[in-house]
Order: C-alpha cells, then structure tokens, then sequence
C-alpha cells in the first residue's frame, strides 16, 4: 500500500549534515522509518497455515505469501488463514497467468479480498515452463 509521507523541510535539510539521520527525521518518518518484514510460508508442510499466519500476525510481520508450484491451491490455503488473521497482508507468490484466465484471476482477487477484509494481494507471474507443459498441459 503507497503511504504519503511529509518531513519538514528543515528535517530533509539535516540530511546533508554528519547529523543524519537525527532524531528530528527520524521522528517525521514515524513508523514509515521501518522495514516491511514479510513471510514466505513453506508449500509443503506438517505446519498448520492458519496457526502459522496467526503466530505472524501476533509478531508483527507485516505480510505473508505462499507459493503454489505443484502444491495445493495458495488461494485455498490463503482463504483459510483470511479466517484465522485480522491484520496481516495476504499474498500469493506467484499465481500462474497460464492456468488462469485474466478474468479468473481478477474474480479471485477481488472474492478473497473481500473475504479478507482487503488483505489480498495478489502476486502473478508465468510460474515455470515444466509446470505450465507437463502440470496444466498448456503451451509455454
């Protein structure tokens, strides 16, 4: 999500000095200033999803993405922990652009974000050429 985020001028200034960062920048960043932690979760597992995704959200990562290669359903297993999370962003790393149609995909990101509560994102890609040929029998 893009977030604003205004630093005074005299704040940016200081950044040309052996003073920088101060603590003035620093406090204009607030809590801009710190590093998105994500988490990629393991696709095959003894792990429950759920559990995990709700340890991460209780640590405070700030996303957590699963994979799908040739595991089960990311979208499956993102609805489940959707139901056991309140913050954490939701993410597939990748869902494959060959096995679902544009329209598919777009179906699917907009029903688990709403069933989310906007934590979706959804992460597209072209997966691998054995995948898409020997998996979904497609053309790479």
């Amino acid at each position: 999500m893009a977030r604003r985020i205004e630093i005074s001028a005299a704040a940016f200034d200081e950044r040309e000095t052996d003073n920088f960062p101060s603590d003035r920048f620093i406090s204009a960043l607030g809590a801009y200033a710190r590093m998105a932690t994500d988490l990629l979760l393991p696709m095959v597992s003894e792990m429950d999803d759920a559990k995990l995704a709700a340890w991460a959200e209780e640590l405070e990562y700030d996303g957590l993405w699963l994979g799908e290669l040739w595991g089960a359903s990311s979208i499956v297993r993102l609805t489940e922990i959707a139901t056991a999370t309140e913050e954490i962003d939701l993410g597939t790393a990748i869902a494959n652009v060959f096995s679902r149609t544009p329209a598919l995909l777009a179906m699917t990101a907009s029903s688990l974000n709403d069933v989310s509560g906007g934590q979706f994102r959804l992460g597209v890609g072209t997966s691998t050429k054995k995948a898409i040929e020997d998996l979904h029998g497609a053309d790479w």
